[in-house]
């Protein structure tokens, strides 16, 4: 089977959850024996991309404002080099991983079913967040209207796609590489009480706020536990947590995944309270590590955490705190840990990866 992967950003250029999943599934699929090539582009000054196995890189294009608002961007400007990549690699099947990405399967191969494509909705689909990018409005049609399936991160995005535009999706939870997390040992913790966000906290909708309220709700015995929060904080949002926190908070900056994996090591609980989360990479990691995560019930978190007592209500403080407090005291058990691993267990590539294999030959069976 030869199958081309396509994203418009690569790693480790851009390190968010798209970039991760197309190298995964990359470094899956080579593991196995698949022939895998990646079509992606590359900005200026980068270095040479992570991507395992063979990777098409086209040069990036800057983006252009164009009348009436239509920015044309890397994911709409690189499809035609994507698409003549395509063309070259002549694979048996083509996952695009961006949800444009089924245009440059199109302009490859225009004649219907010659090479079945994905098209991988990544993230909870919103209507207003295409009407935000015309370019991206205009296109998502054209990239849906012939694949052979879209894929969802979850089964609440794929709730979304059809309530938002009417499309059926087939669930794909991602994966994570839990041998990674394997390692970290309860005696890795923090000798008090420790919180960890390990979102983007400069981004509105992680909710770091609710989460530093939250902490000061915190009963007893857990009222002066500490938060250790990761990346870049904007300089507004940290002195707006240092007044709320004081010396409770430490702000540990960027974390490659060395160190994410120290960071669940020294922590008691990790907490995700953000809203509209399609999936949650960080708290399959949680788990993975053997640390207890807490989430809302809004997105497809509830999919991954079926420890209901670690479950809040959306912006709400009073039920995060809480939630907290419960896997606190749950993270000072013994079996603890074990559960916790339990839970990533589904999550993680060794099951994952078959289950996208049988998505690709099932479409390929429908073709032949």
């Amino acid at each position: 089977m030869k199958v081309a992967l396509t994203y418009p950003y690569c790693w480790p250029e851009v390190r968010r959850g798209g970039e991760r999943l197309f190298h995964d599934v990359a470094r899956y699929l080579t593991s196995v024996g698949i022939d895998v090539t990646s079509v992606s582009a590359q900005g200026p000054g980068v270095g040479p991309t992570e991507q395992p196995g063979k990777v098409v890189m086209g040069r990036a294009r800057p983006d252009r404002r164009l009348p009436r608002g239509m920015v044309l961007d890397r994911p709409v400007t690189y499809l035609p080099g994507a698409a003549r990549a395509l063309r070259r690699s002549r694979p048996d099947l083509v996952h695009g991983m961006f949800h444009l990405d089924g245009v440059a399967a199109r302009l490859a191969f225009p004649r219907t079913g010659s090479a079945p494509y994905f098209v991988h909705v990544q993230g909870m689909p919103r209507r207003e967040n295409l009407d935000r990018l015309p370019a991206h409005r205009l296109l998502f049609g054209p990239s849906v209207r012939r694949a052979a399936a879209i894929l969802a991160v979850s089964a609440s995005a794929a709730e979304a796609l059809e309530e938002e535009f009417g499309l059926q999706a087939r669930v794909f939870h991602n994966g994570v590489y839990t041998e990674a997390y394997a390692a970290v040992a309860i005696g890795d913790r923090a000798p008090e009480p420790l919180v960890f966000f390990p979102a983007d906290p400069g981004d509105p909708r992680k909710r770091l706020d609710v989460l530093v309220e939250a902490m000061l709700r915190l009963d007893p015995p857990w009222q002066a536990a500490r938060l250790a929060v990761a990346g870049t904080a904007p300089v507004d949002v940290a002195d707006r947590v240092r007044n709320r926190l004081g010396d409770r908070v430490d702000f540990v900056g960027p974390l490659n995944e060395a160190g994410m994996i120290r960071a669940y090591g020294e922590t008691w609980v990790t907490c995700l309270p953000a809203v509209r989360e399609a999936f949650g990479l960080v708290i399959v990691e949680s788990l993975a590590s053997g640390r207890p995560c807490v989430g809302v019930r809004d997105g497809g978190v509830a999919e991954i955490l079926t420890e209901h007592r670690w479950l809040a209500e959306p912006d709400d403080a009073d039920s995060l705190a809480a939630a907290m407090g419960a896997a606190l005291a749950d993270s000072e058990q013994a079996e603890s840990a074990a559960a916790c691993r339990q839970m990533a267990r589904p999550f993680d590539w060794s099951v994952r990866g078959p289950a996208l294999v049988d998505l690709y030959r099932d479409a390929l069976g429908q073709v032949h």
